[in-house]
């Protein structure tokens, strides 16, 4: 049987037995596809700002928040899939769509789950010489979950009332842009500390040589690893 036949047979297998059945490594693949569909929809809200997708401004800001909402959503199931090592995460959490939940989960399970933002440093050939924490300027655990609720609220149907009274939306796509400016500087290149203090994910999301999203998991070396910033 060849390699490329038994890796198919792996998949199906995976596939038929849901999420507890994926191997770290497939785990792992499952991260960056999600990180590409944050991607996908962070240019989405790019090109309704850029006013490229002709569409009624109030549509054109939900349709934004909306985008956000999913990128909270998207960013609580790649913590999920990044600790398949945790046994809770696929047993309690694989069916919840609820990023609030999801999070505040995780972090009893495991507090140090959330990724971690970095700064690759080069020296003059190009090559990476260090790797530095960002401690400020991302999305942090705190504002995620401020982010997630002011997306359900906008989202959400004003009441009879507010429409009564004529107290509607703010439509604010400076605010708009704050928030992709921090989800931007969370993800560009980021770590996971997994529950073994030995192992990290660390994901890249604009590969230079392929423009897509790549993720390895490193042993800890002799050495300090980057200092996480504020949760």
């Amino acid at each position: 049987m060849t390699k490329g036949s038994a890796n198919r047979r792996q998949r199906r297998a995976e596939t038929k037995g849901g999420l507890h059945a994926l191997t770290q490594e497939s785990l792992n693949d499952l991260y960056c596809n999600l990180m590409e569909d944050i991607k996908r929809r962070s240019d989405v809200i790019k090109n309704v700002i850029e006013k490229k997708v002709p569409l009624p401004n109030i549509i054109a800001f939900e349709l934004c928040y909306l985008q956000l909402r999913k990128i909270c959503e998207l960013i609580a199931r790649g913590c999920l899939a990044a600790h398949g090592d945790i046994p809770e995460s696929r047993n309690q959490l694989g069916g919840e769509y609820n990023a609030n939940k999801i999070i505040k989960r995780l972090e009893a399970l495991h507090p140090t789950f959330y990724p971690q933002p970095s700064q690759q440093v080069h020296d003059d050939a190009g090559k990476v010489r260090e790797v530095k924490a960002v401690t400020e300027g991302y999305l942090s655990k705190t504002e995620f979950l401020r982010l997630y609720g002011e997306c359900g609220e906008v989202l959400h149907e004003p009441t009879l009332e507010k429409r009564v009274v004529g107290s509607g939306l703010t439509i604010d796509y400076e605010r708009i842009n704050d928030w992709c400016g921090k989800i931007r500087t969370l993800l560009n290149h980021h770590q996971i500390q997994l529950r073994d203090d030995a192992k990290q994910l660390w994901v890249l999301m604009q590969s230079k040589d392929d423009g897509k999203v790549h993720a390895f998991q490193m042993l800890k070396q002799d050495g300090p690893l980057p200092t996480p910033g504020p949760s």
